[in-house]
């Protein structure tokens, strides 16, 4: 959805290679799962927070299941499955152009 829109999308099977990434890119903004393997979306949150590189980076939460709390520092929190348009919606609003 988000490449059909035009936006660069950097994707990792488990939440290390996440961070892997993050460190070498320094994404404009994060869109993370809750249940991955390797580093579930709590301790990445918590790894992001505590790197001087990546703490001021703003992520989102996409869930299947919200009924746990998620971690403080979310901008946004979606329900799987998600709306397009809402989370078009947020993704322009930290990055206004899609990307060429």
């Amino acid at each position: 959805m988000l490449v059909d829109a035009g936006y660069r999308v950097m994707a990792a099977p488990g939440g290390q290679e996440a961070l892997a990434i993050m460190r070498a890119m320094r994404p404009a903004l994060v869109i993370m799962d809750l249940m991955m393997p390797h580093l579930d979306g709590w301790a990445l949150a918590a790894a992001m927070a505590a790197d001087d590189a990546l703490c001021t980076v703003p992520y989102c939460v996409l869930s299947a299941s919200v009924t746990e709390p998620v971690p403080a520092g979310a901008i946004r929190v979606f329900r799987k499955p998600v709306s397009t348009a809402a989370l078009l919606a947020l993704v322009a609003r930290y990055l206004p152009r899609p990307l060429s």
